[in-house]
């Protein structure tokens, strides 16, 4: 049986991810298009559409830029990414759909171009990012629970990059891969420990930065675009999380080659890749591409595209609400 991205969900969705309680959005926050851009879009996982929301927007001060966005997936979403220490997180509460200020949460170094990710329930992580002329090699570690950010030096990443991705099996392991410069690296942040180490086995099939990440949240992780300094790419490797290995997966690549995107996921069924930039960075996308976690497909989706053409972008999804 084949599933398409708008037709009924698969029957055995509940065999996907048992930690899955069904999401219901999914945000994309901020981005640039020649300016730095505060919109965000949400997209309805039922309808598979995507629409702005003004009550979600990023805050104009400070301007954000290559951010991140992570989720605690029942109530919270936070967004941070700045190169000023003094800048708080953008705290955007799902069941008001109001993105705002949190003044008691800042990363512990100012940064922008980092990654994130969380276990589903307890923490999240920001790692690695560009400050100052300098990549970073910086783990910080959001407690969900008390709202507060910390340096985590145990997680902190063995190769310092920028313009990299992480993604989460949802329960025991966090995954960073590629970056700028162009590299293939992938490291393994082990959640019980709060450990993270270079693990070869999950490497990249080519070296690439500005990719995106998603997770189904139980068996794979999926990193699709980016560029390897010449060209942007279609290019999507697939993460197996039972054997923490990652090969090329052609059926899952991009409907356009562009990078500096982003991708989230419901967290059971469906996966979304947004936006982005190709041409040289001269041209930004609206474009949604749908995978199809079920068949490991992806297709371009238009009624999931942004509303406005954008690059650097964070994406967040509700999925355990």
């Amino acid at each position: 049986m084949s599933y398409i991205p708008g037709s009924a969900s698969p029957s055995n969705a509940s065999e996907l991810g048992p930690r899955w309680k069904g999401g219901c959005f999914g945000y994309s926050l901020g981005g640039f298009n020649g300016g730095i851009q505060v919109t965000t879009d949400r997209t309805t996982y039922a309808t598979q559409t995507t629409a702005a929301l003004a009550s979600a927007n990023l805050s104009t001060w400070p301007p954000m830029n290559g951010q991140a966005s992570v989720s605690d997936g029942a109530r919270f979403g936070y967004t941070l990414g700045v190169q000023d220490d003094a800048n708080p997180a953008q705290c955007t509460t799902f069941s008001t759909q109001v993105t705002a200020a949190l003044v008691s949460t800042y990363l512990s170094q100012g940064r922008i171009f980092l990654s994130s990710m969380s276990d589903g329930a307890h923490f999240g992580y920001f790692l690695g990012g560009f400050r100052a002329g300098v990549s970073r090699t910086t783990a910080d570690c959001l407690t969900f629970a008390t709202r507060t950010i910390v340096a985590l030096a145990s997680a902190n990443l063995s190769l310092a990059r920028y313009w990299l991705r992480s993604m989460s099996d949802g329960v025991h392991f966090g995954y960073t891969l590629g970056g700028y410069a162009p590299t293939v690296t992938a490291e393994c942040t082990t959640f019980s420990t709060q450990v993270t180490a270079a693990l070869a086995s999950a490497n990249l099939s080519q070296a690439r930065y500005g990719l995106s990440s998603m997770s189904d949240n139980a068996r794979f992780g999926y990193t699709p675009g980016g560029n390897d300094n010449s060209n942007d790419l279609t290019t999507t490797d697939c993460t197996t999380f039972a054997t923490q290995v990652t090969a090329a997966l052609a059926s899952a690549n991009l409907s356009l080659a562009r990078s500096c995107l982003s991708s989230m996921s419901d967290g059971a069924r469906f996966g979304y890749t947004l936006g982005g930039e190709n041409n040289g960075g001269s041209s930004y996308q609206a474009i949604a591409d749908c995978t199809i976690f079920a068949i490991q497909v992806t297709a371009a989706l238009a009624s999931a595209n942004l509303s406005q053409a954008r690059s650097r972008l964070s994406t967040m999804s509700d999925y355990n609400v």
